[in-house]
């Protein structure tokens, strides 16, 4: 049985096998990357808050049944939309999100890598674990140049999650990057600790970062990356 897969991390694309789904439709596109980014089963009444805040409820109501008809229409799989009760959704048996899978590699391996002092390599699956979450981000921003429609509270659940996805991809890419340094992979170190630098001002890296120092037998690096490095612990 196919997949539909759902990709947050970077400019979003909707993938049904090979095949990209062009849901060009603002309404039912937000509201699938919606369900998607929380994955589960969500009330109609927070629905049509979130979408429809401004709108009365009959108007509201409507608003939200065609956009629950359009975004069936523009699926492979109308059963992929769940509908039961009072609660719609994703069919998450069915359905594969990387936001969903990052977070769930860095809640089962993150707190068992922070324990681990940054001077001391990873152990190999924990490693494997947050390299392959960091891989799952295909630019560097949680929906990259998405243009969704304005609510308060839709404004305000994105802000929110990709401050915390993005914070989260920047640990990780630093905690990598101290592996890297500690197992003598100098350049990696610096392409990770270069990347973690968008997410995380120096102030909100992990104490144990701050006092590393790395020294590191480089002469000339591009002036910005030199800034940055130097208040990631490195010395030149």
């Amino acid at each position: 049985m196919s997949t539909l897969r759902v990709l947050l991390l970077g400019t979003p694309e909707i993938r049904w096998g090979e095949e990209i789904l062009p849901i060009q439709r603002r309404y039912p596109r937000a509201l699938l990357i919606y369900l998607a980014s929380t994955g589960t089963l969500i009330g109609r009444e927070e629905l049509l808050t979130v979408f429809w805040e401004d709108e009365s409820e009959k108007t509201a109501r409507l608003r939200l049944r065609e956009t629950l008809s359009k975004l069936r229409s523009a699926l492979p799989d109308s059963n992929l939309l769940l509908s039961r009760d009072n609660l719609i959704g994703l069919d998450i048996e069915r359905v594969w999100v990387d936001q969903l899978n990052f977070e769930r590699h860095c809640n089962q391996f993150w707190n068992i890598a922070k324990q681990i002092p940054h001077q001391d390599p990873l152990p190999d699956n924990i490693y494997k674990s947050l390299k392959e979450a960091a891989e799952l981000w295909r630019g560097s921003r949680f929906l990259s140049g998405v243009s969704l429609p304005s609510t308060s509270l839709l404004d305000g659940w994105l802000s929110r999650t990709s401050q915390r996805t993005e914070q989260q991809r920047g640990m990780v890419l630093h905690r990598l990057s101290d592996h890297a340094f500690v197992t003598g992979n100098l350049e990696e170190s610096l392409r990770l600790a270069d990347g973690a630098f968008i997410y995380i001002p120096a102030g909100a890296m992990p104490v144990s970062g701050q006092v590393t120092l790395r020294v590191i037998p480089i002469a000339t690096l591009p002036s910005q990356q030199h800034a940055n490095l130097l208040r990631y612990g490195y010395a030149f």
